[in-house]
């Protein structure tokens, strides 16, 4: 499957240019972007969006079109001592 180069993020498939801005927005701050076929307009980052980031995480990346639950909590112990 081809795919095309929207400032310098790979994009496959035709986007909507509301998620195009989400995306372009995403790759200011990240390390990597690309965007998957099946993409549309998220909260913070595009739905089929791929976003990498060097010593950060981003928990508005996933989850919130879909009502799925996720928080991130910096706590001040080593992660060795948290049980999940």
């Amino acid at each position: 499957m081809s795919y095309q180069m929207i400032d310098n993020i790979p994009v496959w498939g035709s986007p909507f240019i509301e998620a195009v801005n989400q995306i372009q927005n995403c790759a200011k701050r990240a390390d990597y972007c690309a965007w998957m076929a099946d993409h549309h307009v998220g909260y913070a980052v595009p739905i089929g969006g791929v976003v990498a980031y060097r010593n950060k995480v981003s928990p508005s990346g996933v989850g919130y079109d879909i009502a799925c639950g996720n928080k991130a909590v910096r706590l001040d112990i080593p992660a060795d001592s948290v049980d999940v």
